[in-house]
């Protein structure tokens, strides 16, 4: 019995989960991170290349030729509520400028398409010539680190339900467990046996095997 028991609680053991859960809960930590350091990466390496493809083109001389390479495509990114945001946003206009205030360009938020990546061909036509490729290899980039982040949350919230599991884990059923379920019961609940005895051997049949046809064997076939 007391082998038998010493294995029983081996089996719920729950040290050897909690140690392995902190190790990957790190590790997730780390992943989010990187991950959003390699995001700011990224929106800061297409105003870069962007700055730099505007360089080569010279400068512009007339307003018309202004109005025409004017980008219009920004690209962000942002920690909200717990989840990495990589998005679009594109200038519709100026805003109009407070009493001593600067007039800034207004821009919208861009509507993402389906799972985790934009519409490249709503991209395409609000990018300008010099920027189309940049812009599409920027956002494959970003659909990467969105379906990577992703990843992480349902790593998480798999992690989260270990967690649970183990807590679960951590109370060890035992007699004192079972009799305090038992005392929680209905007296009509109970079995029999645990409430009066039975006179015969048919009554008792009766109240194991009320659906069977014991109940209608003669006493003599249980002596």
């Amino acid at each position: 019995m007391r082998a038998e028991n010493e294995q029983h609680q081996m089996l719920f053991d729950v040290t050897q989960v909690i140690g392995p859960a902190g190790i990957v809960n790190n590790q997730i930590m780390v992943m989010e991170t990187l991950a959003e350091m390699q995001a700011r990466a990224l929106c800061e390496w297409f105003r870069e290349e962007r700055t730099r493809i505007q360089g080569q083109l010279g400068e512009a001389t007339t307003r018309q030729e202004f109005r025409k390479r004017f980008a219009r495509l920004s690209l962000h990114t942002r920690i909200h509520k717990g989840t990495l945001e990589i998005y679009w946003t594109e200038v519709k206009g100026k805003a109009k400028s407070s009493a001593g205030g600067k007039t800034r360009w207004f821009m919208v938020r861009m509507p993402k398409g389906k799972r985790h990546s934009y519409d490249n061909r709503k991209l395409a036509a609000a990018a300008r010539d010099y920027e189309l490729a940049l812009v599409l290899e920027a956002e494959r980039r970003a659909t990467a680190l969105r379906d990577f982040w992703a990843r992480i949350v349902a790593l998480r919230l798999a992690l989260r339900m270990i967690n649970r599991q183990v807590d679960d884990l951590s109370v060890i059923p035992g007699p004192e467990m079972a009799a305090r379920e038992f005392t929680m019961l209905k007296p009509v609940d109970r079995p029999q046996a645990f409430n009066e005895p039975y006179d015969d051997i048919e009554a008792a049949a009766n109240a194991e095997f009320p659906q069977s046809a014991l109940i209608h064997h003669r006493k003599e076939l249980y002596d």
